[in-house]
Parts: structure tokens; C-alpha cells; sequence
């Protein structure tokens, strides 16, 4: 069986030395997201991948309107 925590982070580390584009990164956060709800990630696994992706402040907003449907500052 795949190492899922391995494969997110290879793919992470691509998108970063090819510059990867902010939608991009929400598109891969919601797919680590999807993975800790099926367990195929743990919660520690999908903090270090976010941590990986960059500023989460950077695409907080964006992910919480996707959740949401509206902007919730989270403290």
C-alpha cells in the first residue's frame, strides 16, 4: 500500500520548486483534508503537510468561505 502522508509530500515539494500557484495549493489542502476524513491521514500528518504548503494565513479566507460560505477569523 502507498504512503499517502509520502506521496502529499512529494508532490508538495514539486509544486514548491515549480512555483505553485495559490489555487493549486487550495486545490492540494482540500485533497489532504479528504484524506484525513477517509483516515488515510492523521491529523499530525496533514498539519506538517500544511505547514509544507506555506503561510496558512495565505489561503485561510479562501478555505473558509469553501467551508463556510463566509469569512471566519480563526484565533
Amino acid at each position: 500500500m502507498e504512503n499517502i502522508f509520502e506521496t502529499f509530500k512529494e508532490r508538495i515539494e514539486k509544486g514548491q520548486s515549480n512555483n505553485m500557484p495559490r489555487d493549486a495549493k487550495l486545490i492540494l489542502l482540500g485533497q489532504i483534508l479528504y484524506a484525513v476524513t477517509r483516515n488515510e491521514l492523521t491529523n499530525q500528518e496533514a498539519w506538517k503537510l500544511e505547514t509544507m504548503l506555506g503561510n496558512p494565513e495565505e489561503w485561510e479566507e479562501g478555505l473558509s468561505y469553501a467551508i463556510f460560505g463566509e469569512s471566519i477569523k480563526v484565533n
